[in-house]
């Protein structure tokens, strides 16, 4: 019965970062800059052609399955 028990994985180290890697989404041009409101508007628009509908079924069932695959690797983590 015992040959059938799962391994025991390694505990993964935790990577520390690099403390020469720039951030550039620190810097101060990037934190400066503003998107005009238009610009703004036409990025998030509903592109020609496409349904609201379909795609908010699209991105629910997205979300929906990252959400899931979230609550499956905590399980996983917490039985192991």
């Amino acid at each position: 019965m015992s040959d059938f028990r799962k391994a025991r994985r390694k505990d993964k180290e935790p990577s520390t970062p690099c403390p020469d890697d720039p951030k550039l989404y620190l810097e101060e041009a990037v934190l400066e800059r503003k998107l005009p409101d238009i610009d703004l508007r036409v990025l998030v628009d509903l592109p020609a052609g496409l349904d609201y509908n379909e795609w908010l079924a699209s991105h629910s069932k997205n979300a929906f399955s990252v959400l899931m695959n979230s609550v499956q690797d905590l399980i996983r983590k917490c039985w192991n």
